[in-house]
């Protein structure tokens, strides 16, 4: 008869660095709300320059949520210095995201 030992110590399967997205989820500094809106600041940033232009309600439209929800949300991550807002006065508002 045959028999193999095998030992769980050997096995040292290989460490991977979080994406910034998976940083994000797992932030709980920061609500649902924001974490959804920094997701999908990301999905609308230019992927060089992490800048993107947009009306809050195409956030909202985005994130699948409410115009309320996204001032909050923006509030939040502008507090935790994730978002950057140049407002604008009857124009879109410009963004920058700040995830690495």
């Amino acid at each position: 008869m045959h028999t193999t030992t095998t030992t769980t110590a050997e096995f040292n399967p290989p460490t991977k660095e979080k994406s910034a997205a998976q940083r994000l989820l797992s932030d709980r500094s920061l609500d649902c709300a924001s974490r959804m809106m920094a997701l999908a600041a990301m999905s609308m940033a230019d992927p060089v320059t992490g800048r993107f232009t947009a009306e809050i309600e195409e956030i909202a439209d985005e994130m699948g949520s409410s115009v309320s929800t996204v001032i909050r949300a923006t509030k939040i991550l502008e507090e935790a210095g994730l978002l950057q807002v140049a407002r604008s006065h009857r124009k879109p508002n410009t963004y920058a995201l700040h995830v690495e």
